[in-house]
């Protein structure tokens, strides 16, 4: 014989999305599908999303935020940037491409060792387009390491 669970009210998915929280900034998005893949109503997550976000304690602008600041640190391209910001249901801002360039020369002069093919796999792998990697490394390498155009 199985026992039915009862329904969890607003308090018990309050403690389990502030649970979340705590452990880093999520979106009302995320944190939506988390607590229905665990079974919660859509009534009592909605109560609860509009909760967190009366008393400050979720906002989807600080997440877009810190998101962004972290994958930048990473060296992220605008790409991957929008990806991310896209997958996590937030907007995306206004990203400048001179900034991009920027990362893409700062990812490009750490990695001292690299040559010119492997700088620019590397480069690939993070999400930036060839004319960003071209610059890079052109910025990067000598023209006798680099070659011509």
């Amino acid at each position: 014989m199985t026992t039915k669970k009862s329904p969890a009210t607003t308090n018990e998915v309050m403690v389990q999305a502030a649970r979340l929280l705590s452990q880093r900034e999520r979106s009302a998005t995320e944190l939506r599908k988390i607590l229905e893949d665990r079974g919660h109503s859509p009534e009592a997550i909605e109560r609860c999303l509009e909760l967190l976000r009366q008393n400050g304690l979720q906002s989807d602008t600080r997440t877009q935020e810190a998101l962004v600041r972290r994958l930048i640190e990473k060296g992220a391209s605008n790409l991957e940037i929008r990806r991310q910001l896209d997958e996590h249901g937030l907007d995306i801002p206004d990203l400048p491409d001179e900034k991009e360039r920027a990362r893409a020369l700062l990812l490009a002069r750490r990695r001292q060792g690299d040559t010119p093919p492997k700088a620019a796999r590397y480069l690939a792998s993070k999400g930036y387009d060839e004319e960003t990697i071209h610059a890079a490394l052109a910025s990067r390498f000598s023209d006798a390491e680099f070659g011509p155009e």
